[in-house]
């Protein structure tokens, strides 16, 4: 059973966390849906890390439209 997703706080200390170590951020090369949902329920916050910019980034994904990921879970509110 896979658990709840993370929040956007959650994910934002998990890369500080890692970054602060040393350590291999999350999401290089692909994101995680956060918890929660957006106008209606028609799309969700998903999360990932941009390698060129060296930065965390945030942005909306209708939640039926997953690109090239497909398989990754579906968001959740």
């Amino acid at each position: 059973v896979v658990g709840p997703h993370p929040t956007l706080p959650e994910m934002l200390m998990l890369q500080l966390m890692l970054l602060a170590m040393n350590g291999d951020v999350v999401d290089r090369n692909s994101f995680t849906w956060l918890h929660g949902v957006i106008s209606d329920g028609r799309f969700a916050a998903r999360h990932f890390f941009d390698a060129a910019q060296r930065s965390v980034g945030v942005n909306t994904r209708e939640i039926g439209s997953q690109g090239p990921h497909l398989g990754v879970r579906p968001p959740i509110g």
